[in-house]
């Protein structure tokens, strides 16, 4: 049965460089065309669960395709890594969701996102999620009647709450984000995040959510590392050292690592550093799934990096 199973838009990804990310009215030109199948696997909620799969934790999904061909493929290669689907819904005649990411030579993106089955019908799985049972639920940007309903469907089950931010006003108003808030047990975000929830709950730092029922929170820092707030204080993680391609899915990738080092009992600190280097292996190529490790080879290079955990 799964330990976790993620929410969360899936997305086919076309990344297509281009010479420059051009304003309102100007032309840029692309320097690669993607043909139409020429696409890479994403979504924040099953980069995680792919990314846990990978490590050899039982993850699943809680997601909504189309019954197109590019959404029964990626429901096949989910399948086929192991990710739990049995709470995939297929919704008929409709597309799945793709992201379309145009990416400067600086390495900066423009992203247009369709959104396609999965908003189309916001229904919830509740029996399969109910029969799962998963220990944690992770809740990602989605839809928000269908989150809403994963938040309620995973408390009512046991499930702990896990809450990976977005900054996305359609995704959690401010009438959401106390709900929310106050029922996860970890919440992830990056600066801006923390920023939007900070103001929107009226918080001097993320770290305030701290003993009101929130007992972990992440902070990513992009170069600078992360933070990791917790009963015991604020503990500092350096970045892993990589050589940077591309940050196109790096959050959901120290995400995957942080819950696989909660998922084996691992210290806070040592969760952090491990989701520090699990996401080195993304920064260094293009796709959020592409290059995601198994277990012996994340342990390997955190020892490397960092020594014992």
């Amino acid at each position: 049965m799964p330990e976790l199973i993620a929410s969360g838009y899936p997305s086919l990804d076309m990344i297509m460089p281009v010479s420059r990310l051009p304003a309102a009215g100007e032309t840029a030109l692309l320097s690669r065309f993607v043909e139409p199948d020429g696409y890479t696997y994403g979504g924040c909620g099953v980069n995680v669960a792919v990314g846990l799969a990978r490590l050899g934790h039982a993850a699943g999904v809680a997601i909504t395709i189309g019954d197109d061909d590019m959404g029964q493929r990626y429901a096949g290669y989910l399948r086929g890594i192991g990710v739990n689907t049995e709470a995939l819904r297929v919704i008929p005649h409709a597309f799945t969701s793709r992201s379309y990411l145009f990416r400067g030579p600086d390495g900066e993106y423009q992203t247009y996102f369709y959104p396609g089955a999965s908003d189309l019908d916001t229904t919830f799985p509740e029996e399969a999620f109910g029969r799962l049972a998963p220990q944690w639920a992770l809740i990602t940007v989605g839809p928000l009647a269908y989150n809403q309903h994963m938040l309620e469907a995973g408390l009512a089950a046991g499930s702990r709450i896990a809450w990976q931010l977005k900054a996305d006003i359609a995704a959690y108003p401010q009438s959401a984000l106390e709900r929310f808030a106050s029922q996860s047990t970890v919440i992830f975000c990056n600066r801006v995040e923390a920023a939007y929830l900070e103001r929107a709950l009226r918080l001097r730092s993320v770290g305030d959510l701290i003993g009101r029922g929130v007992q972990i929170v992440v902070q990513t820092l992009g170069e600078a590392g992360s933070l990791v707030f917790s009963a015991d204080g604020a503990h500092t993680v350096p970045a892993a050292h990589c050589a940077l391609v591309d940050t196109i899915g790096a959050g959901d990738a120290y995400t995957s690592g942080f819950m696989a080092g909660l998922l084996r009992g691992w210290e806070l600190p040592a969760c952090g550093r491990l989701g520090a280097v699990m996401a080195a292996f993304v920064l260094e190529s293009i796709g959020c799934q592409s290059s995601l490790p198994d277990w012996p080879t994340l342990l390997s290079r955190y020892q490397r990096e960092v020594g014992d955990p």
